[in-house]
C-alpha cells in the first residue's frame, strides 16, 4: 500500500505541475472557462491512464526494479518534484524520471537492457521532427480550410482533450508503471490524484511557457496540440516515454515555418532545448549523489 500511496502522490505533483500548460490557453482564447477546461483535461487524463496507461510498463520493466528499489525511486522522484514546486521551476516528469531510473539502476547494479535506452534516444530525436512536420501541415490545412472561429474553437477543444488523453497514457502511465503492479486500487488513487492536482493543487509552474501561447491564434495552438498528441500516442504504442513540455514548444516550429513569421519567444525556445538535454543528466547525478548519502542508512543491497 505504501508504493501505491507514493505513486499517487507523485502523480498529484506531476499533474499540478502540468495542468496550467494544458488548460490556460482555452481560457485566454475564450474557448472554455478555466475550471471547465481543468475538469475536461483531468477527465481525459484519467481515461487515457485507465485505458492505455499499462502500455508504458514495458519500458519500466527494462530496469528490472525490485520492491526495495521501487520505494527509493519513488521517494527520490517525489523529493525532486517537491523541490521543483517550492522553487517554482518547471520540472519534466519524463526527463527527470528517466534520469532517476538510470541512476538508481546503475547504483544498485541492476541488470539494465540498454536496447531500451537506445530506442528511447532514437524516439527522442525523431519525435520533435515528426511533431514539427505534423504541426506544419495541420496549420496549413486549418489556415486554408477552416475560417469559422466557432469551428476553430471546437477543434481546439478536441485537440486539448486528445492531448490530455495521451498525456495520461504516456506520462502518467509511465509513472504509474514504476509501482509493482497497477490494480484497481492504484487506478482509483491515481484518478483521485489527477483531479486533486488539476482542480485544487494546480501549481503555476508552467505559466512562463503557457504565457507564450497567449498571443498565438487558435489555429497555432490547435496544430501543436494535435501534433504533440499524435507523437505521444505513437510513442505510447511502443512504450517510450516522451517529454510533453519540450515537445509542445519544439512543435511551434511547424506554424513558424507555415506562416513564415516569428511566433515564439526565442529565449523560452532556447531554454527548452537546454532543458531537454540537461534535465535527465542532472536527475541522474542528483540521484546517484543522494544514494551515496542515504544508502548506508537504508542498507539496500547493491546487487
Amino acid at each position: 500500500m505504501i508504493i501505491k500511496t507514493l505513486t499517487s502522490i507523485l502523480i498529484l505533483l506531476i499533474v499540478s505541475n502540468n495542468i496550467s500548460l494544458l488548460t490556460d490557453y482555452l481560457k485566454i482564447a475564450g474557448v472554455l472557462p478555466r475550471k471547465v477546461g481543468k475538469y475536461l483535461v483531468a477527465t481525459s487524463m484519467s481515461i487515457g491512464l485507465i485505458l492505455e496507461g499499462s502500455k508504458m510498463s514495458t519500458f519500466v520493466r527494462a530496469f528490472n526494479l525490485n520492491e526495495e528499489i521501487i520505494y527509493i525511486t519513488l521517494i527520490i522522484l517525489i523529493l525532486i518534484f517537491l523541490l521543483g514546486n517550492i522553487a517554482k521551476l518547471p520540472t519534466s516528469a519524463t526527463l527527470s524520471t528517466v534520469g532517476v531510473l538510470i541512476g538508481v539502476s546503475l547504483f544498485y547494479n541492476m541488470r539494465l537492457r540498454y536496447s531500451a535506452l537506445y530506442n528511447l534516444g532514437t524516439i527522442w530525436i525523431l519525435s520533435p521532427i515528426i511533431s514539427i512536420a505534423v504541426s506544419y501541415f495541420v496549420y496549413r490545412i486549418l489556415q486554408a480550410r477552416v475560417q469559422s472561429l466557432t469551428i476553430n474553437k471546437i477543434i481546439s477543444t478536441i485537440a486539448t482533450i486528445l492531448l490530455g488523453y495521451t498525456f495520461g497514457v504516456n506520462t502518467l502511465g509511465f509513472l504509474s508503471s514504476i509501482g509493482i503492479s497497477t490494480d484497481y486500487i492504484q487506478l482509483i488513487l491515481n484518478v483521485i490524484s489527477i483531479y486533486l492536482g488539476s482542480l485544487f493543487l494546480s501549481a503555476k509552474l508552467g505559466e512562463e511557457i503557457g504565457r507564450s501561447f497567449h498571443s498565438y491564434t487558435v489555429k497555432t495552438y490547435t496544430s501543436i496540440s494535435l501534433s504533440t498528441a499524435l507523437v505521444l500516442e505513437i510513442a505510447s504504442n511502443i512504450s517510450i516515454p516522451v517529454p510533453l513540455t519540450a515537445l509542445i514548444v519544439l512543435s511551434l516550429l511547424g506554424p513558424i515555418a507555415a506562416k513564415k513569421t516569428r511566433l515564439v519567444n526565442m529565449k523560452i525556445f532556447k531554454k527548452v532545448i537546454l532543458f531537454w538535454i540537461l534535465t535527465p543528466v542532472i536527475a541522474f547525478l542528483l540521484t546517484y549523489s543522494l544514494l551515496l548519502i542515504i544508502h548506508p542508512l537504508f542498507f539496500f543491497s547493491r546487487g
